[in-house]
C-alpha cells in the first residue's frame, strides 16, 4: 500500500492530570483503536504496529518502508462479529539478511500477570466506535533473535508460587512486568494502525505517505490525552467498519 495525499495529522500530547498522575497504570500504555462503523471480525483483523528503534520513521504498509525494517511489535486483534477478543496476538518483526524481514509471534508470560486487558466499551472523544487495550511496555523489551542460533532446549515451566501477588501501582492487585531499563528499545516510539481483510491485506492505514506529522510517543512521560485524527485527504475504504478515524494513547513511566 503505497499512496501520495496531502493534509496534516492533528496531535495533541502532553495534557497530564494535576500532580503528575496518569490514567495509565504504572509501567502501561492504553491505545484506543477507532473506527467508523462498528468492528467487523466477519471481514477484518484490527492491527497497530510499533518502531520501537527511536530512529523515528513510521512502520508503513509497504513501499517506501524499505521491507518493513522500521516494524518492530505489534498487536494483532480478532474476534466474533463485533466483538473483540481479549487475547491479542503478540509479534515481533526483524530482520534477516537471507530471508529479509521475518516475523514470530510472542506467547506473553501470564505468570507475571494479565499483560494485556481489553476494553471493549470505552468513552472515545474521536468516535463512537472501535476498542481500546492497555498493555505492559516491558512486552517489547526483548532482542531480536539470533538467526542462525541453535534454539534453546524447551524447559516445562515451573509451578507458579501459591503467594499472593504484590499489587500492581494500578492499584489491581496484578503482579507486573519487573522494571523496565530499556535495555534492547528506544524511549521513542512510532505506531501505526490498520485494518486487514481476511487475506491479510491492508484495507486502511491511519498514517500513509505524505499525511503530516508522524503519531509518536515518548515512553519516559505521563501522557494523558495524546490524540491523533485521521489526517485530510487520505484515501478513505468505503466500509465504515474497515475506516480507522483516529487513535488515542495514555501512557505512564
Amino acid at each position: 500500500m503505497m499512496m501520495a495525499v496531502s493534509g496534516c495529522g492533528h496531535q495533541v500530547t502532553g495534557l497530564n492530570q494535576p500532580g503528575g498522575g496518569g490514567i495509565a497504570p504504572s509501567g502501561q500504555t492504553i491505545v484506543r483503536f477507532e473506527t467508523a462503523g462498528p468492528l467487523d471480525f466477519s471481514n477484518y483483523n484490527y492491527l497497530i504496529v510499533f518502531n520501537t528503534t527511536g530512529n523515528n520513521r513510521p512502520p508503513l504498509a509497504q513501499g517506501t518502508n524499505s521491507n518493513y525494517t522500521d516494524w518492530t511489535f505489534g498487536f494483532q486483534f480478532s474476534g466474533g462479529g463485533t466483538t473483540v477478543s481479549n487475547s491479542p496476538t503478540l509479534f515481533q518483526f526483524y530482520q534477516n539478511a537471507q530471508a529479509g524481514q521475518t516475523v514470530q509471534q510472542i506467547t506473553r508470560p501470564y505468570l507475571v500477570g494479565q499483560q494485556v486487558v481489553v476494553n471493549p466499551t470505552f468513552q472515545s472523544a474521536l468516535s463512537l466506535y472501535g476498542f481500546e487495550f492497555r498493555f505492559d511496555r516491558c512486552l517489547f523489551d526483548r532482542p531480536p533473535p539470533v538467526v542462525g542460533a541453535t534454539p534453546a532446549p524447551t524447559v516445562a515451566p515451573s509451578p507458579a508460587p501459591s503467594t499472593t501477588p504484590t499489587p500492581a501501582p494500578g492499584g489491581d492487585g496484578l503482579r507486573r512486568c519487573p522494571p523496565f531499563v530499556y535495555t534492547t528499545t528506544s524511549t521513542s516510539w512510532t505506531f501505526n494502525l490498520f485494518t486487514l481483510d481476511r487475506s491479510s491485506n491492508v484495507s486502511d492505514a491511519l498514517f500513509v505517505v505524505g499525511s503530516g506529522t508522524t503519531p509518536s510517543i515518548d515512553t519516559t512521560q505521563t501522557i494523558n490525552t495524546f490524540n491523533y485524527v485521521r489526517p485530510a485527504g487520505n484515501p478513505i475504504p468505503s466500509v465504515p467498519s474497515a475506516q480507522i478515524t483516529g487513535v488515542e494513547v495514555f501512557n505512564t513511566p
